[in-house]
């Protein structure tokens, strides 16, 4: 008698949901987010001239243009700081938060043809977005030191505060990606809005122009963009003379932070078995 055929075992996923993401199992697997992260840097600038180049060239170029129109045509408030720090302190953070943000909301759909064949925590897929244009954006910051040190302007002891505010920058966007790119797969609509809705908080963060422009009337508004407390931190953490933010903007951005992360992590974890026939 022939030997019979070993019929191959498969595991089975339903699609039941889960309040939250499994996190231990996003850990085993988190050679996977390094291994996503890697694919995302070497496929993003396949056949440019430039190649990670660019990510220097558009903040660097933002701020020259900043700098050339509402510094030096303009005369736009910097808080007494020359333009150009006050314009390149301010993009940078800017870049990170636009660049990540638009990474993490797409991060799903752009994975498709690899969900649909391998199975493996699906969170860690805009965790590796994110990794990815952190690690793009680190020599740019190298770049901000040198040009505050040039006109030495460097503060002091808070400069110690600084990657704080970058990495609370980062968590904003994970958490608010974490939303995005679940609709994202639902509704393809989030793609051609956000960038925006982008443009929008552009404009009303302080990144054009000083938070002391802003009439007092206004303030209260203004403050309560997350972004405005970031971007007022970083600078006053690297720059020497630029004015702290206020307690209320930063612990307001803090409980945005942990709230959006929260519910992020849930609508996530409710949504991502059923994610892959979405996409």
């Amino acid at each position: 008698m022939a030997q019979e055929r070993s019929i191959p075992q498969y595991v089975e996923f339903t699609s039941k949901a889960s309040l939250l993401p499994d996190l231990a199992e996003a850990w085993r697997y988190r050679w996977m987010a390094v291994a996503l992260a890697r694919r995302n840097l070497m496929t993003r600038y396949t056949q440019t001239l430039l190649g990670p180049g660019w990510f220097f060239l558009q903040p660097i170029m933002l701020t020259g243009i900043l700098s050339l129109v509402m510094g030096g045509i303009l005369h736009v408030p910097s808080g007494g700081m020359p333009y150009v720090v006050f314009a390149a302190s301010g993009t940078i953070l800017w870049s990170t938060f636009n660049r990540s943000l638009l990474d993490t909301s797409m991060s799903l759909a752009a994975m498709a043809p690899i969900l649909s064949k391998v199975y493996f925590p699906r969170i860690l897929i805009p965790v590796a977005a994110l990794f990815s244009s952190a690690l793009e954006v680190l020599p740019a910051y190298g770049l901000l030191v040198l040009l505050v040190g040039g006109y030495r302007l460097l503060s002091g002891w808070p400069l110690l505060l600084c990657p704080l505010f970058v990495v609370m920058t980062l968590l904003l966007t994970l958490a608010v990606g974490l939303w995005l790119t679940v609709f994202d797969a639902y509704f393809r609509d989030v793609r051609y809005a956000l960038p925006f809705i982008l443009q929008f908080v552009f404009f009303f963060s302080p990144i054009i122009y000083s938070s002391s422009a802003i009439p007092s009337r206004w303030r209260m508004l203004f403050q309560l963009n997350p972004i405005t407390a970031l971007i007022d931190g970083f600078r006053w953490s690297l720059v020497s003379g630029a004015p702290p933010p206020s307690a209320f903007e930063v612990v307001w951005a803090i409980m945005l932070i942990l709230i959006a992360a929260l519910s992020g992590l849930v609508i996530f974890g409710r949504h991502e078995r059923i994610l892959v026939d979405r996409i």
